[in-house]
Order: C-alpha cells, then sequence, then structure tokens
C-alpha cells in the first residue's frame, strides 16, 4: 500500500510539471503573438471634435476609402502568405480607422504601376506609402512623411577568383552612363528622371526582377530601399550582390491624397499629428527587427542602416551616407 501510495505521488508530480511546462510554453507563445500595435491603436483618441464644420460635412459624405497599394513592398506594405494585407502602412491604417471613423477599402492591383494608373484616373483616392516626388505632386497631396527608409545601390559581387573587369561602383556619381534598375514609378525611378539625367534608367516590374538583372550582369547597378530589398534576398536565395552605397537623401514615406480631397487631406493630417515619435517607434520596430540583421555590407550580409523617424533624420544621414555624396541627392525631397 505504502508503494503504490509513493508511486501516486510520482505520477502527480510529474504530471504537474508536465502541466506547468506546458502553462509556461503556452503563455510565452501567446506573449509572442501579441500585437504592439494594438496598444497604440487603444489609445489614440478621436480627432472629431477638432474638425471644422467644413471637414465633419465631408466626412459625413464619404465614409469608405479606396485604398492603392504596393502588393509586395516590405516593410510598408504586402500580403502575407495567408492573403493578409499587412505592414506599417496597414497598421496606420488602423490608427487612422479609429481617429477618424473612417473605413479603407484595400484595392488589389497586379503591381504599383497598376496602381499608379488607378491613382491618376481616380479610381483609388489614397496612396498610403509613398514617397512625394514632382511627378506624384501632379496629381496627389502629401502629408510629411511618417517614416523615412534608406536608399542603397546594388550592384553585382563577383565569384571568387574572377577577375575584375567592369569599373568599380561605390557611389551614385560612379553611376554616371551606367543602366541602373528601378521599378516602375517607385520613387527611384522619378528620383533618376528628375534629378539625374545622366544615369539610365532601366523599367522592371518590381524589386526581385530587378535584383535578378544584376546578378546576370544585364544592368550595373540596382537603387531601391534597403529593407525591401533584403527582404527579397531573403526569399529568393540570390547571393552574388553588393552593396556599393548608401543614396545621400533618403525619400520619406507619406500618405498621398486625391489632389480634389483637400479636406481628406487635412483630417489625415491632424490625426498623424496626434501620433507620437515613440508610437511611431514601436509601429516601425514591428516590421523592422526581424530583417535587422539579414541586409547588406559590401562585403556579405551584416547589420542594415536603421530606419529613420522623420524626428531623428540626422542620426540617419549621419550613421549611413555613401562615400559618395550626391549634390543631386541632398537637393532631392525627403518628404515622400
Amino acid at each position: 500500500m505504502r508503494l503504490l501510495t509513493v508511486l501516486l505521488f510520482g505520477v502527480f508530480l510529474v504530471a504537474t510539471q508536465v502541466f506547468l511546462v506546458l502553462k509556461a510554453m503556452q503563455d510565452n507563445l501567446f506573449e509572442r503573438n501579441v500585437d504592439p500595435v494594438d496598444a497604440v491603436v487603444e489609445r489614440l483618441p478621436s480627432i472629431f471634435d477638432e474638425l471644422t464644420p467644413q471637414e465633419r460635412v465631408w466626412l459625413s459624405k464619404h465614409h469608405t476609402i479606396r485604398v492603392g497599394i504596393d502588393p509586395d513592398f516590405y516593410p510598408m506594405e504586402m500580403f502575407d502568405a495567408e492573403g493578409h494585407y499587412t505592414g506599417i502602412g496597414p497598421d496606420y491604417l488602423r490608427v487612422l480607422k479609429k481617429m477618424t471613423g473612417l473605413t479603407f477599402h484595400v484595392a488589389q492591383p497586379v503591381d504599383w504601376t497598376d496602381t499608379t494608373a488607378m491613382a491618376t484616373s481616380k479610381r483609388i483616392d489614397v496612396y498610403i506609402a509613398a514617397a512625394e516626388t514632382r511627378h506624384r505632386a501632379q496629381y496627389m497631396l502629401f502629408t510629411p512623411s511618417y517614416i523615412v527608409l534608406p536608399g542603397i545601390i546594388v550592384t553585382r559581387q563577383g565569384a571568387k577568383g574572377e577577375p575584375e573587369t567592369a569599373p568599380v561602383i561605390d557611389n551614385l556619381k560612379d553611376l554616371s552612363g551606367k543602366r541602373v534598375a528601378v521599378v516602375n514609378r517607385y520613387s527611384w525611378h522619378d528620383f533618376l528622371e528628375e534629378l539625374h539625367p545622366e544615369i539610365t534608367p532601366v523599367v522592371v516590374k518590381n524589386t526581385l526582377e530587378g535584383l535578378q538583372k544584376v546578378a546576370f550582369g544585364e544592368v550595373d547597378a540596382m537603387i531601391d530601399y534597403q529593407f525591401n530589398i533584403t527582404e527579397k534576398i531573403s526569399n529568393s536565395g540570390i547571393r552574388n550582390l553588393r552593396v556599393a552605397g548608401v543614396i545621400d537623401a533618403p525619400y520619406g514615406h507619406a500618405f498621398g491624397i486625391r489632389k480634389d480631397w483637400p479636406e481628406l487631406h487635412n483630417i489625415i493630417n491632424k490625426a498623424l499629428a496626434k501620433v507620437t515619435p515613440e508610437e511611431r517607434r514601436v509601429i516601425a520596430q514591428k516590421w523592422l527587427q526581424p530583417y535587422e540583421k539579414k541586409a547588406f555590407s559590401k562585403q556579405t550580409i551584416c547589420s542594415p542602416p536603421k530606419c529613420c523617424l522623420p524626428s531623428s533624420r540626422s542620426s540617419c544621414t549621419g550613421t549611413f551616407r555613401s562615400s559618395g555624396r550626391s549634390r543631386a541627392g541632398r537637393r532631392s525631397s525627403t518628404r515622400n
């Protein structure tokens, strides 16, 4: 009888330990799945009392806003494996929905070129993650940028032992006369057309296509946003690439609103002004941390340039300046 009691007590202890371990694992899993942006959205107030009578009337007549997106632009906006629209931009839509009461309908384009066509024909009402360029300013009003991501120049890395035949590219000036891949109507496409006519843009459908052209030697380089390139490299397995430099004037990302809706522009500006720098940091870090140790250096994959909130721009440009400072780059706008 005593032996049976001891055995039962032993089984009880083992079962208790197993239960506690499983509970700890479950709690840990739950904590990892907590969305830090939920707390940000929860504490942000409605801005309805701060709207003018004209803005309130406009809001009462426009309940749903059509959103034009880039379906594959990490970390700003993309569709995940389950088809959910996610990223920094969509989290800002959650913020705006809470503060304004607006409903946002996301159009699903083929690519960014398709979205641009919808914007110019007023089939969508806003961009949520776009750089302000002279071309886009013709048909959109822009808010101040809410995040600044660094742009980089990517070139082909020769195989070990392969002789260097092409001139070394280390900065923007070295791209003069070169063929450089840019995604069609991305801000870097406008950047080359508006500020660097000495560089020949080679238009591609998306970032991955551009990186493939660099890897196969079909173009001399590609310019795009650093985190977007990092994500594409990580998922595609392309490895024979190097960072040749950082663009000295990164574009900021902002909301773009159709030009004939200044009321919506004012409403979104009032809402974004209520989001504190700390709250913006929480939203950004949710998406940037997974790739903070997967970016390029001039040799291998290494720690990347950090993103910058508009209030911390000086620390960004000071830390991640390329070796060749472009005068044209300094003239370009840092508002997206």
